[in-house]
């Protein structure tokens, strides 16, 4: 599996920008102004998302 952080912004929860790194996120973020937050996404090592269980 592989780990990503994606910036997104939270209102609609739309994916914004997909980086290799949680501080390059954190570098980008303030570039994208008010209401986007940075989220841990999981890939398959195919590249597809990994979706945890709801409960």
């Amino acid at each position: 599996m592989k780990q990503k952080w994606e910036i997104v912004h939270w209102p609609n929860n739309k994916r914004v920008e997909l980086c290799e790194s949680k501080e390059l996120a954190e570098k980008l973020l303030p570039y994208y102004g008010k209401g986007h937050i940075i989220k841990e996404a999981w890939f398959w090592d195919d590249g597809t998302v990994y979706k945890m269980r709801e409960k």
